[in-house]
């Protein structure tokens, strides 16, 4: 069970006992796995305030509550209904469903897509806010910061057999040993290539991310051709938005 678990239904209930929260949790943990990809955005909606495409999902989580607790009211409670298919949605956003990228970016859009102040429930968007942070950091750094290139150019074992042959006195190399000493020597010149091209990457990437700080420090839209603060806020996110998406051309 996540530990912050109660915190998200104290407004929802009275009393928030131990057996309360273990019988929600179960739910939780069971609409998690058997939703399929439709029926969590509409969970989705659902907790962000937002009709549902169809109703028959959040009747069907209604009853999965319902069959780990009998004593879970069927109507009347959609405030406590929201918050368990928030916390549904958090849970699947901290697993590993293929849909976390997708189920996260559809969260963030829905809260920012809205000026109500009630809109959705904020600890939703905060988790799914730290999803695409740390899945943007993983997937640029792993690209930014290519591992050093083993050291194997050129290989100990074919330097080695070629001193051996000039240690023996060998004036030329037998063709076998030439074309061994050959091939590795091909194979060494790909790993740096490849290296290389890593390389080319990771500091293309750096500079990359040296001009969106300068573009985020100065507050200027490139675009508009005034600072964003001048701009009212729904204009400044779109626009903002287009043009981040201008400074990026690697992942």
């Amino acid at each position: 069970m996540n530990e912050r678990f109660g915190d998200w239904l104290r407004d929802t209930m009275a009393d928030v006992d131990d057996g309360i929260l273990k019988r929600r949790w179960s739910g939780v943990e069971s609409l998690a796995r058997d939703l399929d990809d439709s029926d969590i955005m509409d969970i989705l909606l659902y907790t962000t305030s937002c009709p549902p495409r169809n109703a028959d999902v959040i009747q069907r989580a209604r009853r999965a509550f319902w069959d780990h607790d009998n004593a879970f009211r069927m109507e009347g409670n959609d405030l406590e209904l929201r918050r368990l298919c928030g916390a549904v949605v958090i849970h699947i956003l901290h697993g590993e469903s293929p849909q976390r990228l997708r189920l996260a970016l559809a969260s963030v859009c829905l809260h920012f897509g809205n000026s109500r102040h009630d809109f959705g429930w904020s600890t939703m968007c905060q988790e799914a806010e730290g999803v695409l942070r740390s899945l943007s950091l993983s997937m640029r750094s792993a690209d930014a910061e290519p591992e050093a290139p083993a050291n194997r150019f050129p290989q100990n074992r074919a330097a080695g057999r070629l001193k051996k042959l000039t240690d023996e006195g060998h004036d030329t190399v037998p063709i076998p040993e030439l074309q061994e000493l050959l091939t590795q020597f091909h194979k060494d010149l790909k790993q740096l290539a490849v290296a290389n091209r890593a390389l080319r990457t990771a500091l293309a990437i750096q500079k990359e991310e040296t001009d969106i700080l300068w573009w985020l420090m100065g507050g200027y839209s490139n675009d508009l051709r005034e600072p964003f603060h001048r701009l009212p806020r729904p204009v400044a996110a779109l626009v903002a938005g287009k043009e981040l998406a201008d400074h990026i051309l690697h992942r």
